[in-house]
């Protein structure tokens, strides 16, 4: 696959820069869900091919990926960290009441008389 044809796939102009080859790849995709006529395997490939070729401002591609994970998984990374932050001290402070707290006396006083009756 050459670039023009890539960029044909995407209907992209021959001046497109990195980020509107992205947008323009995400709506795609989210097209050919409802539109099944859609061949996202050439779309996929046209995709990998124009960002594989295109470097920007001395970043590689491995590091581009990783800025899209970052940029995509972000959000869930911080939710479970949250989580876990909250549950780790839900624990401590559990652990330090009953630690500080004397166990309960649980003694029945009876003041008066008591009667028992006894049926016969």
């Amino acid at each position: 696959m050459n670039r023009k044809k890539a960029l044909e796939l995407l209907n992209l102009s021959e001046e497109a820069s990195n980020n509107q080859i992205c947008k323009k790849y995400d709506n795609i995709l989210r097209q050919a869900k409802f539109d099944k006529t859609i061949d996202t395997k050439s779309v996929c490939e046209a995709y990998d091919f124009l960002i594989s070729n295109y470097k920007t401002e001395n970043k590689s591609v491995t590091k581009m990926k990783f800025e899209n994970f970052c940029y995509y998984h972000l959000k869930t990374v911080k939710f479970i960290t949250g989580i876990v932050i909250f549950i780790s001290l839900c624990i401590i402070f559990i652990s330090l009441y009953i630690k500080s707290n004397p166990k309960p006396d649980l003694t029945i006083v009876f003041v008066g008389e008591r009667l028992i009756y006894k049926n016969k």
